[in-house]
């Protein structure tokens, strides 16, 4: 599968989620916007009952550790970080539709000629990642979007 499939298929996961994305889907989106292949993830209760979760890389030379609570897909400031670290210099708009009961995310190129790369979600943070994911499957593409 290549790169642009994967990212795809990690687009329609995000697009899809209702609420928080399983491990899988986290773990894959961390590793995706890192540059490496996904390896695996955990999972725990840290010693103070905090809700510790880690992702690696295929090849154990990257890894990401964190609160649980504090990832990309549940906290829109984890969010916007992620964003601001793999597309710095773009910008970003969110907006709430309330008579379609989900959140608009639009990630901006620092060009005004360029097209914004919109997507929908259940909360501000997923409606951002799927919007960073349409970005970064267009930068790995080619393609318009």
């Amino acid at each position: 599968m290549t790169v642009p499939d994967r990212l795809s298929e990690l687009l329609a996961r995000v697009e899809a989620a209702s609420g928080k994305l399983d491990d899988e889907a986290l773990g894959r989106l961390l590793c995706a916007t890192a540059g490496v292949q996904f390896g695996g993830t955990s999972t725990g209760t840290g010693d103070d009952g905090s809700d510790d979760f880690s992702v690696w890389s295929r090849d154990d030379q990257w890894s990401f550790n964190g609160y649980r609570h504090r990832m990309p897909d549940v906290s829109l400031d984890a969010a916007l970080a992620l964003v601001e670290r793999v597309l710095p210099g773009w910008g970003y708009d969110i907006t709430y539709r309330a008579a379609w009961g989900n959140h608009t995310a639009a990630v901006i190129a620092n060009d005004r000629h360029a097209k914004p790369f919109v997507s929908a979600g259940k909360s501000a943070a997923l409606a951002l990642l799927a919007a960073l994911l349409r970005a970064l499957t267009q930068q790995t593409d080619g393609a318009d979007q």
